[in-house]
C-alpha cells in the first residue's frame, strides 16, 4: 500500500532540460512536471552561467511557500570547458589552459587541464557550502551525486563517456542534514551514517529520496537506500 505525501517541486539548472522533448514518446517528465522557469527560458539565463547565479533563485524557492518542498538542482558542476565553470576569484591554481580556442581537453597541457579542473571543483565545493547555508534552518537534507566523473589524459582519455574506468566512473556521493532534521530524524540519520566510506551506486538516488522523505510505496527498495541501516557483513 502506498502512502502519498504531496511535495512543492521545483527543477533549476544551469544546463538546459532539452524542451524539444515535451510532447515525444516515452518523455512524459517534460508534460506532467510543473518546472519553474525562469528569465531566458529553461536554460539559466545564458549558456555558460555559473551555477552559483541558481542561489536566489533557490532562496526564493525555500521561502515562497509552506509545506514539503523538492528541489531538484542541476548543475554543470566540471563539464568541459572547466575554465568556464568558475569565476576569476576561484582561479587559485595556475597556469591554467590558455588556449583561446580549446575545441577539445586533449588541446591543453595537462598541467593547465589539472589546474582548470581543480579550480572548477573548488568552485563547486563554494556553491555546496552556499546550498547548506540556505538550508541549514529547515527541516532537511540535501544528496549531492555526480553523474559521471571525469578523465583528465590519463592513458590518453580525456573527458567524460568513455571506457568504464575508474576515472569516468569513480564520483562523490555526499549526504548533509541539518540540525532540525536530525532532532526530528535522529533514527534516519544514524541509519545515514552506516553507509559512511561504502560504495553506493546511483541505484540508490531514487529509493533513497523517497525512503528519507517518509514515502511508502511498493516500488521502493529499502536496500537501496541510505536512510535504512547497513547490514554488517
Amino acid at each position: 500500500m502506498s502512502r502519498y505525501t504531496r511535495f512543492n517541486t521545483h527543477w533549476i539548472g544551469t544546463q538546459t532540460l532539452l524542451q524539444y522533448l515535451k510532447g515525444k514518446k516515452h518523455s512524459t517528465i517534460y508534460d506532467e512536471v510543473k518546472f519553474a522557469m525562469i528569465p531566458g527560458g529553461s536554460a539559466l539565463l545564458k549558456m555558460n552561467d555559473y551555477d552559483g547565479k541558481m542561489l536566489p533563485y533557490i532562496e526564493q524557492f525555500l521561502g515562497d511557500s509552506k509545506g514539503k518542498k523538492l528541489i531538484v538542482v542541476h548543475t554543470s558542476g566540471s563539464h568541459w570547458n572547466y575554465s568556464a565553470r568558475y569565476p576569476k576569484e576561484f582561479q587559485k591554481f595556475t597556469p591554467g589552459c590558455n588556449k583561446v580556442a580549446k575545441s577539445d581537453p586533449s588541446t591543453c597541457t595537462i598541467e593547465g587541464l589539472i589546474n582548470d579542473y581543480d579550480n572548477s571543483i573548488l568552485y563547486t565545493d563554494f556553491f555546496l557550502f552556499s546550498l547548506v547555508e540556505l538550508l541549514k534552518n529547515n527541516n532537511g537534507f540535501l544528496i549531492y551525486v555526480s553523474d559521471h566523473a571525469e578523465s583528465l589524459g590519463e592513458n590518453g582519455y580525456y573527458g567524460h563517456g568513455g571506457p568504464l574506468i575508474p576515472e569516468q566512473t569513480t564520483i562523490p556521493f555526499i549526504v548533509w542534514v541539518s540540525d532540525p532534521f536530525k532532532i526530528r530524524h535522529l533514527e534516519l540519520v544514524k541509519a545515514i551514517e552506516t553507509h559512511s566510506g561504502s560504495e553506493l551506486s546511483h541505484d540508490y538516488v531514487f529509493h533513497s529520496i523517497l525512503d528519507c522523505a517518509g514515502i511508502q510505496a511498493k516500488v521502493i527498495d529499502k536496500n537501496l537506500s541510505i536512510c535504512e541501516k547497513l547490514k554488517d557483513g
